[in-house]
């Protein structure tokens, strides 16, 4: 008896290693079908009886595992398994939604379950519910002074795509929602948002970014903080149920955008404060596990309203440009051919400016998004109003970038929007060769200064971090205000009193006014008549005067190529120049 123990110890020792390994979901099924072959190799003929058992226990474990791996592989996924259940009455494992403009809210009460069919009790967070509607089937509700309550027939961890019937408008409205529910955990119980916890937790990771910080210099502020040390927390691909994560589009320059690929074409555009726009391709589903701050953009855009002026050029230069209808500049503000000549031809036109929109005629017109700078932080009701009506608002950020191919970049987001990434690689890549990007400048050791006087008669000049400095760097110049401006300022530009100017300006080797702000200059003797001073400046008296261009501001896709105007007036090469113009 005493042999047959000592030899039957490895064996219980083993599978006992076997159990514990198998509980930890460490153990693959080649480790398990190893560890059987020793066991065999050590038992004897007398034992087949405990040879028998034994095989048994660990096929019993290997089917456990696997159906382990597999539940924590489809848990991972953000899926979740609902195997038949009983006939009863559950309380949602998980419930979500998707759909609206916000302001109602749905949640699930129960769901009850009889013969393999469901049917879920959710309640709409506003009285004003006439039916819904599943398929064709039309369900009349239960009402409260303050809610709606439907019984709706639902198929468990799928999309479930519902149409409600609102009154609260002037006009009765159907609203198409997406819910998704689980039941495969009974016992948890959902909290008050509709959202299991770990959908909950799931929301949190997008769209933390608060957006109640005020003036330019705040939001600059922001994005530096953001960019350089918290990049790991706004730039990650947000985990949504039912749909699988691809890969990523991460730009070369800018910093102020990141596009996520999903399965079945959906992308996620994540936005430098925080937000984030879900792509939903034609013909797909809007996921019902959405987080309620993720705005839908739904495939195919057309007739955008566009208010961010920046973003012009680059629909021109992707060949997209027919598809914005509507403009937040009249003909006479924009100062690029392309929006005129559109306007012009009646191809586009304005729909009221960027805090005053016509929302009729947007409405009219069937649009399908509208885009915003980041002016409408100082109207949200704008934007609040725009989603009313149903159309998503997007806040272009290009404007922050601290470079002019960043900003240029933003042509691979909005072609992302328009299903054009290869457009944009084109132009990107023909944009990188024309602004020579990566080639640089022969440094010259010339000074320039870049300024205007305001209304105030105080000069305005470029911060020193500023894209249009570091161009003037870039294209081989010294740019005389580099270490006299504070490298506390924030903002892009900072006025300095005329004393201050010229210390630092006078013996500049070049001067450029900045004739895109301040458009009444077309001469030397223009600026000089601003501040008697500047008439002893060196530039002015050797004739290095020289004017940017009204168009370089809304000329986004070739802005980098300033650094190459700044080379050329460096080098007396005055014929070939872009955005600046000798004046006498």
């Amino acid at each position: 008896m005493r042999e047959t123990y000592k030899r039957l110890m490895p064996v219980f020792l083993i599978t006992c290693f076997i159990s514990i390994m198998v509980s930890c979901r460490h153990v693959q099924n080649e480790g398990i079908i190893a560890n059987t072959e020793t066991i065999h190799s050590e038992i004897s003929g007398d034992d087949s009886d405990i040879l028998a058992e034994v095989n048994q226990d660990c096929e019993t474990l290997t089917t456990t595992k696997d159906s382990r791996v597999n539940d924590v592989s489809n848990a991972s996924a953000g899926n979740h398994i609902d195997a038949e259940p009983a006939n009863g009455t559950y309380a949602p494992t998980r419930f979500s939604w998707s759909g609206g403009t916000g302001k109602v809210s749905i949640t699930c009460d129960d769901v009850n379950v009889l013969d393999g069919e469901a049917v879920a009790t959710i309640t709409f967070s506003s009285p004003n519910y006439a039916y819904v509607r599943v398929n064709d089937e039309k369900i009349d509700g239960e009402y409260t002074k303050d809610t709606s309550r439907f019984k709706v027939p639902v198929k468990l961890g799928k999309n479930n795509e519902i149409i409600g019937c609102t009154t609260a408008m002037s006009q009765p409205h159907e609203v198409t929602y997406n819910i998704y529910i689980s039941i495969d955990d009974g016992d948890k119980v959902v909290n008050s948002s509709g959202n299991s916890t770990e959908d909950y937790e799931m929301t949190q990771t997008i769209g933390d970014r608060t957006n109640d910080i005020t003036g330019e210099d705040g939001l600059r502020e922001m994005v530096e903080v953001t960019a350089d040390t918290h990049a790991d927390s706004w730039s990650k691909p947000p985990k949504i149920p039912g749909l699988t994560y691809d890969h990523s589009m991460e730009p070369e320059y800018a910093r102020c955008f990141e596009i996520y690929y999903y399965k079945e074409g959906y992308k996620v555009v994540n936005v430098i404060d925080g937000s984030s726009y879900l792509l939903v391709p034609e013909g797909q589903a809007l996921p019902a596990g959405l987080p309620q701050d993720i705005t839908v953009i739904k495939q195919p855009v057309n007739n955008i309203y566009l208010a961010a002026t920046s973003a012009m050029s680059l629909f021109d230069a992707t060949h997209q440009i027919d598809r914005i209808k509507y403009t937040g500049t009249d003909v006479s503000g924009w100062d690029i051919d392309a929006p005129k000549e559109a306007m012009e031809s009646g191809k586009m036109s304005f729909a009221g400016k960027y805090n005053a929109p016509d929302y009729e005629k947007l409405i009219a017109g069937e649009c399908d998004l509208a885009i915003e700078s980041t002016m409408i932080l100082h109207n949200p009701e704008t934007k609040e109003k725009l989603q009313d009506v149903g159309i998503p608002v997007f806040t272009d950020w290009s404007s922050y970038e601290k470079t002019a191919m960043g900003r240029a970049e933003w042509a691979r987001l909005y072609a992302a929007m328009l299903d054009e990434e290869d457009e944009a690689e084109t132009f990107i890549q023909r944009e990188k060769a024309e602004s020579r990007v990566e080639e640089g400048f022969p440094q010259t050791e010339k000074s320039v200064a870049l300024f205007y006087i305001n209304t105030k008669g105080i000069a305005v000049v470029r911060n020193a971090d500023d894209y249009i400095s570091r161009m003037i760097r870039d294209g081989g110049g010294i740019n005389v205000f580099d270490g006299v401006i504070s490298d506390n300022m924030k903002g892009a530009t900072v006025e300095m009193s005329m004393e201050e100017f010229y210390s630092a300006a006078a013996e500049a080797d070049y001067l450029i006014y900045n004739g895109t702000i301040d458009t009444s200059v077309s001469s030397v003797q223009d600026i000089i008549e601003k501040n008697q001073l500047l008439s002893s400046f060196k530039a002015v008296k050797e004739g290095n005067v020289y004017l940017v261009d009204r168009k370089f501001y809304q000329s986004t896709d070739k802005a980098s190529e300033f650094a190459g105007d700044v080379s050329l007036m460096l080098t007396g090469n005055d014929e070939d120049l872009t955005f600046l113009e000798k004046i006498q």
